[in-house]
């Protein structure tokens, strides 16, 4: 039934979703597996519903095998209702959780380009940027982070970094197919600079 939910809201179809809700809500609440609130908050989060996602993801069991997930989407709550600062609080405690799987280590490494992000709308360029490098160099999200790297270092002026971080990212990741704006924020970035001197 889990599975159905999450089914529909990958394929943004909820036709069915309330009899398979109501089919859960009818298992005994000591035996539904501690994933049920989870799956529940991620529907509602993605029906726009962020106060009631809000409680299912504080329903998740502490320790649990989903506690960093729904810690991650409270989190994501929280950009969507405009709140920055709570934002930056679950996912900055996120970032120092230690994984106990490979799904909790992505969903810290998610969390760290998410506390950049939010550091850099709140112009915490110096935050955003150790947030970001918090991700792992043999990630698959490091070049994302290296990218977003590039764009703080470019609002912050810091032209010669940002292409330090460009020509980085060049070499990390030589066939992405961000190389044609790469290429062209490179381009950019070098006739900024000549502007300057």
């Amino acid at each position: 039934l889990e599975r159905l939910v999450e089914l529909a809201i990958a394929q943004h179809d909820d036709s069915d979703v309330a009899t398979w809700l109501g089919k859960l809500d009818q298992i005994p609440p000591g035996m539904r597996r501690p994933s049920s609130p989870y799956v529940r908050g991620k529907y509602a989060y993605s029906k726009g519903k962020f106060d009631e996602a809000l409680a299912y993801f504080q329903d998740v069991a502490k320790g649990s095998d989903f506690e960093l997930q729904a810690l991650f989407y409270t989190g994501t709550v929280a950009v969507a209702k405009k709140d920055l600062p709570h934002a930056t609080d679950v996912f900055a405690d996120l970032v120092t959780r230690k994984p106990k799987t490979a799904t909790d280590r992505r969903v810290i490494e998610l969390a760290a380009l998410a506390l950049g992000r939010v550091h850099y709308e709140r112009d915490e360029y110096g935050r955003s940027i150790d947030a970001y490098l918090m991700v792992d160099r043999k990630s698959d999200l490091f070049p994302d982070a290296l990218y977003e790297v590039s764009w703080v270092y470019v609002k912050n002026k810091q032209y010669d970094k940002a292409l330090r971080a460009l020509e980085l990212l060049s070499q990390s990741e030589p066939q992405s197919g961000r190389t044609p704006t790469i290429r062209i924020l490179e381009g950019n970035l070098r006739i900024r600079k000549a502007q300057m001197i």
